[in-house]
């Protein structure tokens, strides 16, 4: 090969070599665990958080993990009821809540669902704004076992590429019981 060849190849594959962390994915996908038998995938590091919430007329203890990565909000949440009657009143609370504090309402709802094995299980879609008033969607899953309601959500920008809306489908399709 002509040295001239060589050099600008060589060039080429350094050039490349540079290019290389600027093309690396944003997201990182893990497993976590809610407690209980629900686990998924998240796709960044998430921080746990625990705190006594009211919810259906009473208090419940909260587990999320929650982490920001790709100008999404990625959380999931499990509340502790103590009583399984009260978990179609706290799964109805908590899809008027997430509405409420986007500002907007449910687009798109789907009873049946191909994840979960459990009761009162619904994946919603909603649009809304954010405080400082830029226009989001909320990709939603909500379901409850036993004495325990779940919320799995992954706020997008309402103009997010197909790329990272197929991401927060996969967010919500990765949720199971564990067996």
């Amino acid at each position: 090969m002509p040295r001239s060849t060589l050099a600008t190849a060589l060039a080429a594959v350094c050039l490349a070599a540079l290019t290389l962390p600027a093309c690396s994915p944003t997201l990182d996908w893990r497993e976590a665990r809610l407690g209980g038998q629900v686990q998924l995938v998240i796709p960044c590091k998430p921080d746990r958080i625990e705190r006594e919430l009211d919810l259906a007329g009473a208090k419940a203890q909260a587990l999320m993990v929650v982490c920001d990565a790709d100008g999404v909000s990625w959380s999931a949440t499990r509340f502790e009821l103590g009583d399984p009657a009260r978990g179609e009143p706290a799964l109805r609370e908590l899809r008027y809540k997430l509405a409420q504090n986007i500002g907007g309402e449910e687009r798109r709802v789907e009873a049946q669902l191909p994840g979960p094995p459990a009761h009162d299980a619904r994946r919603s879609q909603l649009s809304g704004k954010r405080p400082g008033g830029e226009s989001v969607r909320a990709e939603a899953l909500f379901f409850g076992e036993s004495s325990r309601v779940y919320q799995v959500v992954a706020i997008l920008p309402a103009d997010a590429r197909p790329a990272l809306v197929d991401q927060a489908t996969q967010f919500l399709d990765g949720v199971h019981l564990a067996r």
